[in-house]
C-alpha cells in the first residue's frame, strides 16, 4: 500500500516531502526507500536500521521515535552491524596469552615468572572445565562455585595471588566489560607469628642433620648452616659457586632471585662472611676441595633434616625461609642497623619491608631489654640505667 509522499513526522513542524514510503502487508513497519537500511515500527513509532549480513536480515533499534534522530544515526548503526562481532574465544585460548606475556614480562624476576605460571596451573587444576569454556560465557554463580573451593585449599597469598591472575586474564587478555569475578573478595591474610629456635635449638637442629646416617647428612647441615649465617632464599644459595666465595675480603656474592629484568640494580649483592659463616666455608673447602665453577651448596633444599632436627631439638618445625627470618633477627639482636640488614637480605626498599616483617625480638632478647625498664626503681646489675629528665 503507497503513502503519500508528504509525511508529518513525530518532531518536525513542517513536512518532509520525497521519501517514498512502503508499509508492510501486516501494517507493522514502514520502509524508507530513500535511506537505505531506514525502517520504522509504527505501533510505537520507533526507527530502526535494517541490513544483511551474511545473507541473513538484521536490524536493530535506534532508539528514538524522531526522524531526523534516526537519519543521524543511521550510518553508524548500519556499520556496527556490518562489523564482524568480537568472538570472545575460549578461556584456554587467552590462557596460552597469558602464559605467553608472562614469559616475556620484563617487569618480572625468575622467580616471580614461575609463581605466576604456578598460580595459573592450579587455577586449571581446581576448575578443570574452565579451559573449554567461552571467556563471556562465565558466570559469577561458576566463579563463586570454584572460589569457595579453592581459596581453602591453599594459603591465602596464593589464592589471593590466583584471583588476580584469573580476574588479569579476563579484564585484561579477553577484555571483557562485565568481569563475572568482580564479587568475589580477596581472602584475609594474617600476618605469620615468627616462632624461631634458640641458638642451643639451632645448634642441636644442625648437629641431628649432619649425625641423621643419611648419605647427604653432611650437606644437609651445610645448607641449613649456609642459610642460616647467609640470609640467602634457598634458590639464591642454589646459585652460589666458589668463585663467588672472598675469604679475603669477607664477602659472599650472591644472586639476587627476585630482582626485576627492568630493575637498574645489580643483579647480585655482596653479604659479610660472618664468623661462623666463615668456620663453615672453610670446613666444606676441607671436606670437598671446590673448584671455582662448582657450587657450595649442593642440595636443593632440607626439609626432611629441617623436620627431623626440630622434632630432636623440641621446637616448632622450621621451613627454609624461617632461616632466613632467624638470621634477620639474629642481626637485629646483634645491633645491626635495619637498613643494613635489608641490603644484605637483598632488599631496595631503604628497610621498609624489614623493619615490618622483621622488627620483632626473640623471648630471651625481649625480655633482657625488659629488665632495663625500671620506672626509677633499684636497678639489676649489670644494667644501665637511663638518665634521668632534667628538671626544669
Amino acid at each position: 500500500m503507497k503513502q503519500p509522499n508528504n509525511i508529518q513526522t513525530a518532531d518536525a513542524k513542517a513536512p518532509v516531502t520525497a521519501l517514498h514510503t512502503t508499509v508492510s502487508k501486516d501494517g507493522q513497519w514502514r520502509t524508507y526507500h530513500k535511506f537505505t537500511g531506514l525502517m520504522q515500527f509504527i505501533p510505537a513509532g520507533t526507527f530502526y536500521a535494517r541490513c544483511k549480513v551474511n545473507g541473513k536480515a538484521v536490524r536493530a533499534s535506534l532508539d528514538t521515535d524522531v526522524f531526523t534522530t534516526a537519519k543521524t544515526k543511521l550510518a553508524d548503526k548500519l556499520k556496527e552491524l556490518r562489523e564482524p562481532k568480537h568472538k570472545a574465544g575460549t578461556f584456554a585460548q587467552h590462557l596460552e596469552t597469558f602464559k605467553s606475556k608472562t614469559e616475556h614480562d620484563v617487569d618480572l624476576s625468575p622467580t616471580g615468572r614461575v609463581f605466576r605460571l604456578r598460580c595459573a596451573d592450579r587455577l586449571v587444576k581446581s576448575w578443570p572445565k574452565l579451559v573449554d569454556m567461552q571467556v563471556d560465557e562465565i558466570t559469577p554463580d561458576d566463579v563463586e562455585a570454584w572460589w569457595q573451593k579453592y581459596s581453602v585449599q591453599y594459603n591465602p597469598q596464593f589464592v589471593n595471588h590466583t584471583l588476580v591472575y584469573l580476574r588479569f586474564i579476563l579484564r585484561k587478555v579477553a577484555k571483557l566489560t562485565i568481569d563475572p569475578t568482580a564479587e568475589i573478595k580477596p581472602v584475609g591474610v594474617k600476618r605469620k607469628e615468627l616462632v624461631l629456635p634458640t641458638m642451643a635449638q639451632f645448634q642441636t637442629i644442625v648437629q641431628a642433620a649432619r649425625t641423621s646416617g643419611w648419605p647427604e647428612a653432611e650437606d644437609s647441615g651445610d645448607i641449613i648452616e649456609f642459610l642460616a649465617y647467609s640470609g640467602c632464599r634457598v634458590s639464591e644459595a642454589q646459585g652460589v659457586f666458589w668463585k663467588d666465595v672472598d675469604l679475603v675480603n669477607g664477602q659472599v656474592r650472591v644472586p639476587c632471585a627476585k630482582r626485576r629484568r627492568s630493575s637498574r640494580e645489580d643483579d647480585f649483592r655482596l653479604v659479610p662472611i660472618i664468623p661462623p659463616m666463615k668456620t663453615l666455608l672453610q670446613r666444606i673447602q676441607a671436606r670437598r676441595n671446590l673448584q671455582p665453577h662448582e657450587r657450595v651448596i649442593l642440595l636443593d633444599g632440607c626439609r626432611r633434616a629441617l623436620t627431623r632436627g626440630c622434632k630432636v631439638a623440641g621446637c616448632k618445625r622450621m621451613t627454609h625461609h624461617d632461616l632466613r627470618h632467624l638470621f634477620a633477627s639474629v642481626c637485629i639482636e646483634a645491633a645491626v642497623d635495619i637498613q643494613t640488614i635489608s641490603r644484605w637480605l637483598g632488599h631496595s626498599d631503604g628497610g621498609v619491608l624489614a623493619q615490618r616483617i622483621y622488627g620483632h625480638l626473640r623471648k630471651e632478647h625481649s625480655l633482657t631489654m625488659a629488665a632495663k625498664v625500671t620506672f626509677g626503681q633499684a636497678v639489676p646489675e649489670n644494667v644501665v640505667q637511663m638518665p634521668q629528665a632534667a628538671t626544669a
